[in-house]
Formats: C-alpha cells, structure tokens, sequence
C-alpha cells in the first residue's frame, strides 16, 4: 500500500469513528417532540431534487463512504438543534382568565432586553390569494403597537398586529376552545365560531393575527412566513 492509499485508509477510519462516537454520545428528544420549519423542509426538498439523478456512480467508494458519514452526523446535528428541547427558548407569555376574555402578558424581568418601541416592522410573507392590503399604520414613530389589515372583495379580514412585550393584550376566550401548538415558537390559537386568533412572541415583539374563513393549515402558512 502506498502512502497515497495509506492516508485515505487512515482518513475513512478516523471519519467512521468520530461520526460513530458522535452518534453513540448524542441525546435526542422523541420524534413527537422533534418540529421543522417550513423553510427548512422545503430546502431539504430542494436539495434533495437537486441531486436526483446526480453522477453519484463517478465518486470513489472511499469518499462516499466518508460523505455518508459526515451527513449523518451533520442530520443527526439538524434533528437535535430542532427539537423543542434545543430550540431557541422563548420568553413565556402568561395568562390572567376572566369571564369573558383572558389578559396575556409578559413578566418585566423577561422583558429587560426587548425593545421599548417597535423598530422593526414584521409582516407574513406570505397572505392566501383574494387578499388586498386596505389599512396600515400612518406612522412607526415611537409606537408600541400597530396593526395591518387585508380584506377580499366578499368581506373576508385577515387582521395581523405587532407590539412590544410590554403590551398586555386582551383577547376573546369567551366560549372558545384554545390549543397550544408547538412550531418553532409556542403558538396560542383561540377557536371562536365565526374567527381564530393566534397569539406568539419571538422575544423581540407579540403578535396577534385574527383570521376569518381560513383553516388551520392556511393561518399556520401566515405564521410561518413572518420569521
């Protein structure tokens, strides 16, 4: 063997190795509490479009067996950073419930670090087709809250806010059922017959987005599409 071959062998076992030990030290969270994003999946979508039908039979055994080594170290890495116990950790938001609404609100210890005024503005990407922007605020200087609003032609209102984690907001619990959804950030959603809200934070700013006619899967969509 020469010294070429020698330094791919030596190269392929230490590759397999570090990956292997790697792999047996990890801790991982079960897969009910593991979540992707959407952007996330649709780049591995992507990715893995790419490199279909790839000249996968033109690279050397030695580097795929190397490359196949680093990429589950580097999945299992992805699967590990995304798990709800590795993820960012969101300032908690916390309820006081009364008869016919519920206060949410942030303790000011949480909040020493946010902005006092709103100095970046966060709109969703992303607004189901039918909709037309028809108000916004005149004016961003020193405000705490302000509030967009798109309308269809038949009256249907998808209604979005922003505020400083210093707003208390109120909203309508009254005879409606409330779940937590867990996507990245824990989103309040407050199912009332004729409309939805959502309720999160981003440790920056909360947000708040009334919807009416849309389903989960589309208010999920809008959510999504203003990180």
């Amino acid at each position: 063997m020469n010294e070429i071959e020698k330094g791919k062998s030596n190269l392929q076992e230490a590759l397999l190795e570090v990956s292997k030990q790697y792999l047996e030290h990890l801790e991982l969270a079960p897969k009910d509490r593991v979540f992707y994003s959407l952007k996330l999946r649709r780049k591995m979508e992507r990715l893995l479009k790419d490199n279909a039908g790839s000249s996968r039979k033109r690279i050397p055994a030695f580097y795929r067996k190397a490359i196949a080594a680093c990429l589950a170290a580097f999945i299992f890495i992805g699967a590990s950073m995304t798990c709800e116990g590795s993820r960012k950790q969101m300032i908690p938001f916390y309820k006081k419930v009364y008869k016919e609404y519920t206060k949410y609100f942030f303790k000011d210890k949480d909040t020493v670090n946010a902005p006092l005024y709103i100095e970046e503005l966060r709109l969703p990407a992303y607004i189901p087709e039918g909709y037309t922007l028809v108000e916004s605020p005149p004016s961003m200087n020193f405000v705490v809250h302000v509030y967009h609003v798109w309308k269809t032609k038949e009256g249907s209102k998808i209604c979005f806010s922003q505020a400083t984690l210093r707003v208390i907001s109120g909203l309508d619990t009254e005879n409606a059922e409330i779940k937590r959804i867990t996507n990245g950030v824990d989103i309040e959603l407050i199912v009332k017959e004729a409309y939805t809200i959502a309720f999160w934070n981003d440790n920056l700013y909360s947000y708040k987005l009334i919807t009416y006619d849309l389903s989960e899967v589309e208010i999920m969509k809008i959510i999504d599409s203003v990180y």
